[in-house]
C-alpha cells in the first residue's frame, strides 16, 4: 500500500500568534504538514520564488506590512506558478474578494475561523492540483482537436467551392452537386 504523502503548507500572516496557533494545530496532523511560515509579503515572495516545489497550498493574509497579500498574488501570476493559494483574513471587502478571484485564488477564508474549516478546505484545494492540470490539459486537447477539424472542413469545402466555381465543373461534375455547394456558403 502506497503512503500518501502529507500536504505542504506555507502560512502567511503578520499576526505571530495565527502562525504559532496554525503550527500547534497542525504539528500532530497526519495529512497536512506546516512546513514553512513567512511575516509579509516580501517574505513570502522570497520563500515561494526560491522554493515553490516545497509548497502545496499557501494560507495567505492580505493586510500586512512591507508587501501585502496582493502583491504576493501578483508576482505568483507574473511567473505563471501553478500554485493553490487560500486566502486568510480578516478583510471583508466586496471588491477586494473579486480581485483576489482573478489572481486564481482556490478558496477565501474570513478570520476568525475554525481550524476543522481550515484543515478541510486545505484538503480539498490540494486535492484539485492533479484534478484541475487533468481537465486543463483535456480541454486543451479538445480544443486542438476542434480547431483541426473545423479547419480541415473549412478546407474541403473552400477547395470544393473553387472546384465548382471553375469551368472544370461545368464539364465533369453534376450540376446538383455544385448548386449544393453554392447555396450552402
Amino acid at each position: 500500500m502506497e503512503k500518501r504523502m502529507k500536504t505542504r503548507v506555507l502560512a502567511v500572516d503578520d499576526n505571530k500568534a495565527m502562525l504559532d496557533m496554525l503550527k500547534e494545530y497542525f504539528s500532530s496532523n497526519k495529512q497536512i504538514e506546516l512546513v514553512d511560515t513567512a511575516y509579509d509579503g516580501e517574505e513570502a515572495w522570497d520563500k515561494i520564488k526560491n522554493n515553490n516545489e516545497n509548497y502545496d497550498v499557501i494560507l495567505l493574509d492580505l493586510i500586512m506590512p512591507k508587501k501585502d497579500g496582493i502583491y504576493v498574488l501578483e508576482r505568483i501570476k507574473e511567473s505563471k506558478l501553478n500554485l493553490k493559494v487560500i486566502v486568510v483574513t480578516s478583510y471583508n471587502e466586496q471588491e477586494t474578494i473579486r480581485s483576489v478571484s482573478d489572481y486564481g485564488v482556490k478558496y477565501f477564508i474570513l478570520k476568525p475561523f475554525d481550524l476543522i474549516e481550515l484543515e478541510k478546505r486545505i484538503l480539498t484545494v490540494s486535492s484539485l492540483k492533479k484534478h484541475d492540470n487533468d481537465i486543463n490539459l483535456k480541454i486543451k486537447r479538445t480544443a486542438n482537436t476542434k480547431f483541426i477539424n473545423i479547419i480541415t472542413k473549412i478546407a474541403f469545402f473552400a477547395q470544393f467551392f473553387f472546384i465548382c466555381s471553375s469551368a472544370f465543373s461545368k464539364f465533369f461534375l453534376p450540376s446538383s452537386i455544385c448548386r449544393y455547394s453554392q447555396t450552402s456558403f
